[in-house]
């Protein structure tokens, strides 16, 4: 090989950068894979019944949840303003799956909705319905991510989408006092209770 042929070898193995230097590309967080959670048993009491099926939970610790109407159904309960529900809470303690989750504890048999062996015709959920409706008075709790607290007169509370405030150009606050059309149902396995957010009160 001439001088001129090393000159060029030599000249391209110094513009080439060693492996080592090069960075390595930054590694992304897995969603979800494997997770392990630690279970508790506690105790929710049903903060609200949204017209949509969804019924608002708050825990024996204040944390609140949703679950659907289908899952009381599903062990026999119908979700009523008062009573306590029993709930297993998991919480993560390995992994990135979601944090916390609730599920309802299946009653047992000897509170368990007696069972008839007689042929009848399956309960319609849904179908026809009337509902008594009222104007009532809430306030806010807490506003918290696209969710809005409030709460009746009466004690009673429920939730509302941010998106309902947005749609009559209000900016909900704690403490705030707005009217509400509420539907009470009087026949049928409808949604028991539904909210509908009218205005701020007084104007």
């Amino acid at each position: 090989m001439n001088r001129l042929a090393l000159a060029l070898v030599s000249a391209a193995i110094a513009l080439t950068p060693a492996c080592e230097d090069a960075p390595l590309p930054p590694e992304e967080t897995v969603i979800g894979g494997a997770c392990s959670y630690g279970s508790a048993e506690t105790v929710a009491a049903v903060a609200a019944i949204s017209a949509d099926g969804g019924v608002a939970m708050t825990a024996a610790d204040g944390t609140t949840f949703n679950l659907l109407y289908s899952q009381f159904t599903e062990v026999g309960l119908i979700p009523e303003f008062g009573p306590v529900y029993p709930v297993i809470k998991q919480t993560i303690t390995q992994g990135t799956c979601a944090p916390v989750s609730f599920n309802l504890i299946r009653p047992p048999a000897d509170l368990a909705p007696a069972v008839s062996t007689d042929p009848v015709d399956p309960p319609v959920i849904g179908g026809a319905c009337s509902y008594e409706t009222t104007v009532v008075q809430a306030s806010i709790v807490q506003v918290s991510g696209g969710d809005v607290e409030l709460r009746e007169a009466s004690g009673s509370g429920f939730f509302l989408d941010l998106v309902d405030f947005a749609a009559i150009n209000a900016q909900p606050e704690p403490g705030q006092a707005f009217d509400i059309t509420k539907h009470t149902i009087t026949t049928g396995t409808c949604t028991p209770v539904g909210y509908v957010l009218k205005g701020l009160s007084g104007d």
